[in-house]
């Protein structure tokens, strides 16, 4: 059971969690494309934000990829990056895994509905682009946290 001590230790040490992670990513900088998928939006603040996806590949290519991986990062649902969260690349571009790390339109301004069609667009990117081969496994969609719920979402929904 969780008390309001943990609580309070817990967001404290988020800006060294959120720190080391970053770091973790950099070996990543230097491989990683960005490509804008959709139209620009309007932020929480008015300011313009761009929708884009990064994408890491094996070495060898498209053709190198076994599948894709869709990461869509976390942050409470207003907050967060794809580039908050290179360090997952890790874990799947060493295996033959290509990485896709798509943003989205995010709360306050945008819902959840929003947030999907950003994600349906994103894949639609992907598929025009020929990333997405047919000698490839279907792409595998996961995240973290806020990320984490809406790769449920979309896996849930026909």
């Amino acid at each position: 059971m969780s008390t309001p001590g943990s609580f309070i230790r817990d967001v404290a040490q988020l800006p060294a969690y959120r720190k080391r992670l970053k770091e973790a990513g950099y070996t990543w900088l230097d491989r990683v494309e960005t490509v804008e998928y959709a139209p620009p939006y309007r932020g929480t603040w008015g300011q313009k934000r761009s929708r884009k996806m990064l994408r890491l590949m094996p070495k060898g290519g498209v053709d190198a990829v076994k599948a894709w991986v869709v990461y869509l990062h976390g942050g409470a649902w207003a907050f967060g990056r794809p580039d908050d969260f290179l360090a997952v690349a890790n874990c799947f571009v060493p295996e033959g895994f290509g990485l896709i790390m798509p943003t989205y339109r995010r709360l306050p301004r945008y819902h959840g509905g929003n947030m999907i069609d950003d994600l349906r667009l994103a894949l639609v990117e992907c598929a025009k682009r020929g990333w997405i081969l047919p000698t490839q496994q279907a792409p595998l969609v996961s995240g973290m946290s806020s990320g984490g719920h809406l790769a449920a979402i979309l896996g849930l929904s026909p």
